[in-house]
């Protein structure tokens, strides 16, 4: 960052037994995904490297700055109006 601090960014990686392909999973990139942060930690607490061939890199949280731990983060609208512009 540009004042010197350390970001945290949590990887879990699960490596299978032998090599195959790569499979990425991103979550909380916008900093208002909750859902899909419960998805990947399911994954992550459920599925064993026995069961994977090749690897699983996955981040449950890619944009810790729009975090709702983050101190700043906007609290989320709940009724927000959707607009069309046709």
């Amino acid at each position: 960052m540009l004042d010197s601090s350390e970001l945290y960014i949590p990887l879990h990686v699960i490596r299978g037994v032998s090599d195959g392909p790569v499979l990425g999973l991103l979550a909380s990139v916008h900093g208002t995904e909750y859902y899909q942060n419960r998805i990947i930690r399911r994954i992550v607490n459920e599925t064993s490297a026995d069961e994977v061939n090749g690897t699983i890199l996955a981040v449950p949280v890619a944009n810790s700055l729009r975090s709702p731990t983050y101190p700043g983060t906007p609290p989320i609208p709940l009724k927000r109006p959707w607009t069309s512009r046709t």
